[in-house]
């Protein structure tokens, strides 16, 4: 997990260093319930993450140079992506 939250700061400082201020990535830690004792905790394997305010669809400029690199290298380092879904969220206050 600690890795996988690495990278994660690292994706956000890429794109702060490229101007992109408005971003957020939000890790919701997955909410597991142990089968022999009903208790809830924390995944220590699986997160979702939101990224509201994304700068697009496309390709960012500057995608690609050693920071981007280094960021997608411990993505992949340390996680599996299970799937993808791209949503429209509304405005905060809307």
């Amino acid at each position: 997990m600690k890795g996988f939250m690495d990278a994660l700061a690292a994706h956000l400082a890429w794109y702060r260093s490229h101007g992109f201020k408005d971003n957020r990535i939000v890790a919701a830690r997955i909410i597991e319930r142990d089968p022999r004792s009903g208790e809830l905790k924390y995944s220590e394997k699986q997160v979702m993450t939101y990224h509201f305010n994304p700068p697009g669809m496309g390709d960012p400029a500057g995608r690609g140079d050693a920071a981007w690199n280094a960021y997608v290298k411990l993505y992949r380092d340390n996680s599996d992506m299970l799937s993808e879904t791209v949503t429209c969220m509304p405005r905060a206050g809307q």
